[in-house]
């Protein structure tokens, strides 16, 4: 038999939001290959002589862009569910998992879809460094 932890702190939550997430989200998986040549050298071309790393653009802030884009042209995608109601978000904010020493945090950039990717790089730089220095509100 192996052994049990008792949790507490941020532990404890993040263990609440997973298995709550797992029993009021669907989960759908959907497989694509795609060829990011494109991509890769648009992000090297953002960042040719930004030596500020708090500006560097990253994959992950163009698939964020990409992703607000998506859930802009399909609204109920932004949407949540609460009393037999759909309410659909003006805004789409979307978080970035950050590890940090004691677990996971996820902070959100909010409004997504009306910035452009330079500004969603900056400020979910500045979360992430942020959150890796327990410095978030």
């Amino acid at each position: 038999m192996g052994k049990t932890v008792k949790v507490s702190g941020m532990r404890k939550i993040i263990a609440q939001r997973m298995s709550d997430s797992w029993h009021t989200s669907p989960r759908v998986v959907y497989t694509l290959s795609v060829d990011m040549t494109k991509t890769l050298a648009l992000v090297k071309n953002m960042n040719d002589g930004n030596e500020d790393k708090a500006k560097k653009v990253t994959v992950n802030h163009i698939l964020m862009k990409v992703c607000a884009d998506a859930m802009a042209e399909y609204e109920y995608v932004n949407a949540s569910f609460a009393d037999n109601k759909i309410e659909i978000h003006d805004e789409i904010n979307i978080g970035l998992a950050v590890a940090v020493e004691n677990g996971l945090i996820v902070p959100n950039t909010k409004d997504v879809g009306n910035k452009d990717i330079r500004e969603i790089a900056q400020i979910t730089n500045d979360l992430v460094f942020r959150a890796r220095n327990n410095k978030l509100e």
